[in-house]
């Protein structure tokens, strides 16, 4: 009796997963893994280069706008510019910046005749003559040096001053009639004006050491003392307001200022050469100093200039 084989038919799912097992074992699934994702990190990179060259022309097309517009108003100022420039010359605005020989077009109109233009040089004008300052000019910017230079006419050292005997006693006279009367100090019939004081008012005017030393002014003796860095006077101290009147008649400039003056003293109505005492007959107040030069002192200064400060150096009188 034959013995019956033992087969078992296989379900359907089994033959499936049977059939994955022998495929996965023929398909090497890792390495397809690999490939599709080098295909996709190259077509990103791919599409991020694109987008990069997309945006890189969109902002050199802007910079070329912006160059060429910038361009555009560069030109447009350059030709405004010229424009100008040309309305100006036309103008002769510039003739006055040139010397030397110029050329203009001129008209010449005859009688029964068309009208022709002809070439013909301009004169050169004499710059020197129109540039020379006045003396009004020079009085503006140089006229206020004498304002410090007070001279009473009651001065103890009046033949000092016309003589040009710039004495120490006579520039420390100077000096105090360029002081307040406010510093000068009354006490018991003694006046006190401190030294640092006049020290000042004495560097302003001159540029020799200032030395500190006993003086006259006005007939009042002014006695310093050094121990007191003082000067003392026995009675009342008044700086004086009558002075000596200026009227500058000639400035010269150069290394030095030198001014001209005439120079006279008007009391009580009259006027007065204080260098020869004489007193000038028929003065007119209306008048000026000058309309009497002939009979007045005329006098020069010369002022030095001192880093930025001019100082008095010289006194001539004529």
């Amino acid at each position: 009796m034959a013995k019956k084989t033992n087969t078992k038919k296989q379900e359907p799912k089994e033959i499936m997963v049977s059939e994955n097992k022998k495929v996965e074992e023929t398909i090497d699934v890792e390495s397809i893994k690999t490939e599709l994702n080098d295909y996709m990190k190259g077509q990103i990179d791919y599409y991020i280069k694109q987008e990069i060259e997309k945006t890189n022309k969109r902002i050199i097309k802007v910079k070329n706008r912006q160059i060429f517009s910038r361009n555009i108003i560069i030109l447009l100022l350059l030709a405004a510019i010229g424009y100008l420039g040309f309305r100006l010359y036309e103008n002769g605005y510039f003739n006055k910046y040139f010397k030397g020989e110029q050329k203009e077009t001129i008209i010449v109109t005859k009688e029964n005749s068309p009208q022709k233009t002809e070439e013909q040089p301009n004169e050169t004008p004499n710059t020197s003559e129109e540039q020379k300052p006045t003396l009004e000019d020079l009085k503006k910017e140089y006229g206020t040096l004498l304002n410090p230079i007070i001279l009473s006419g009651n001065s103890n050292y009046l033949e000092e001053y016309y003589k040009g005997d710039l004495t120490e006693e006579l520039k420390l006279s100077l000096a105090l009639a360029n002081v307040n009367q406010k510093d000068v100090e009354i006490e018991e019939e003694m006046s006190f004006l401190e030294e640092e004081t006049l020290k000042e008012a004495y560097e302003s005017l001159f540029d020799t050491k200032y030395e500190g030393k006993s003086f006259i002014y006005n007939a009042e003796a002014l006695k310093y003392s050094a121990a007191r860095k003082m000067y003392i006077a026995s009675g009342e101290l008044k700086i004086a307001s009558n002075t000596i009147q200026k009227e500058i008649v000639d400035i010269q400039v150069g290394e030095n200022i030198v001014i001209t003056t005439i120079e006279g003293y008007i009391s009580e109505g009259k006027l007065y050469n204080k260098k020869t005492n004489e007193n000038i007959e028929n003065y007119d107040a209306k008048k000026e100093l000058h309309d009497y030069k002939d009979k007045l002192a005329s006098v020069k200064y010369t002022f030095h200039k001192n880093n930025d400060s001019y100082k008095l150096i010289k006194i001539e009188s004529n």
